[in-house]
């Protein structure tokens, strides 16, 4: 076999080019790497971050309305009453504004059948409220006795809040698209 015979300064120069090659294939990896995270990480804090914000908010104003109605129901007075109503009312406007202001996961979803469940649980909590409010102002006014009032309140709070969990369940669906997308990205980096 013939053997290149190179000098020392030959074989120095193709030692430096090798390792130049070597940290230029490094780098292109790196940066591409770097690339894809950051990708990952503007989609997570610019889509993910807010939608998951407003999922909580969601909850929260709901738990807010149940919280309120057992308030409402030991309300002595119709100015208590109402002052309970306003608050409910003010509750369910800003789960229908977040409804509506929702971000690019909730447009994801189907858009007929999620929105319109959405929508009818608004109105069905909105019509429970109302019933609700009837049954104790009529309870105030002894129209009925408490035992009939009680009756009619334990049911239309129960109603309204299995409407409330739907609101929440219905407008959280897309947050396992969202857990699963970022499993997803998880797993590319």
């Amino acid at each position: 076999m013939n053997k290149l015979k190179l000098g020392i300064r030959q074989k120095l120069l193709i030692a430096f080019g090798l390792i130049l090659a070597t940290t230029l294939v490094a780098s292109a990896i790196a940066l591409y790497a770097f690339t894809r995270f950051s990708d990952a990480m503007m989609e997570i804090t610019q889509e993910s971050v807010p939608f998951m914000a407003e999922s909580m908010e969601r909850t929260r104003l709901g738990m807010q309305i149940s919280a309120m109605l057992p308030m409402m129901a030991d309300s002595t007075s119709l100015d208590e009453i109402n002052r309970y109503r306003g608050q409910l009312t003010t509750s369910i406007s800003k789960i229908e504004q977040l409804k509506v202001s929702g971000t690019v996961a909730v447009n994801d979803m189907p858009a007929g059948q999620s929105r319109q469940t959405s929508n009818n649980s608004i109105e069905q909590v909105k019509t429970g409220i109302d019933k609700f409010y009837r049954a104790i102002k009529v309870q105030l006014t002894n129209s009925f006795t408490v035992d009939q009032s009680m009756e009619e309140i334990n049911q239309i709070m129960e109603f309204v809040n299995d409407q409330l969990l739907d609101i929440i369940h219905n407008l959280n669906k897309s947050d396992r698209l969202v857990v699963s997308e970022l499993s997803r990205l998880g797993a590319c980096l």
